[in-house]
């Protein structure tokens, strides 16, 4: 009953803390906790932890220029009509 009850204490704590706070407070080679259970015990998926973001590539943000510029120009275009548009210009996108 008591390891339920620090259980529950700890991950309404953990709540309060930020996603990325909590995210670094894990520790991969901790003894006798897994990180699956770290993970579940702070509230993360597991995937969030493992997962690293890669950063912005110079195709997508000349890709999001484009895009910018053509909202200025026909913000009234919807979906469609903008994916048309850029395919028009030799852009590979899709919807």
């Amino acid at each position: 009953m008591g390891e339920c009850r620090r259980q529950r204490f700890f991950g309404q704590k953990a709540q309060s803390l930020d996603r990325q706070v909590r995210r670094k407070t894990i520790e991969p080679n901790l003894h006798g906790l897994s990180v699956d259970k770290q993970c579940a015990l702070l509230s993360i998926p597991r995937s969030s932890f493992c997962y690293e973001p890669k950063g912005k590539n110079e195709m997508n943000l000349d890709l999001m220029r484009v895009i910018d510029k053509q909202v200025f120009k026909t913000a009234f275009y919807g979906m469609r009509q903008k994916t048309w548009h850029l395919r028009n210009e030799d852009q590979l996108v899709n919807e």
